[in-house]
């Protein structure tokens, strides 16, 4: 996350191969992308890039996971 100087924010999404197949890493884009779209989360008011690098874990990817995910990572 670094602010980009422009009048939004945006998200990038990176899912390789070795994480899911076709359909899993499309499933895990589509669940990054609804987080971002339904929660509103605090960046002081500055425009941000969000770079999201999606590794290979043991947990099932469901929504609240994800959402945890993410929260936990942006108070970092």
């Amino acid at each position: 996350m670094l602010p980009n100087g422009l009048n939004e924010s945006r998200l990038g999404i990176t899912v390789t191969n070795q994480v899911a197949n076709s359909p899993g890493r499309r499933r895990i884009k589509r669940l990054i992308r609804e987080v971002f779209r339904l929660n509103t989360f605090d960046t002081k008011g500055v425009n941000v890039d969000f770079v999201v690098i999606a590794r290979q874990t043991e947990f099932e990817h469901t929504y609240q996971s994800v959402l945890t995910e993410i929260s936990n990572a942006i108070r970092k």
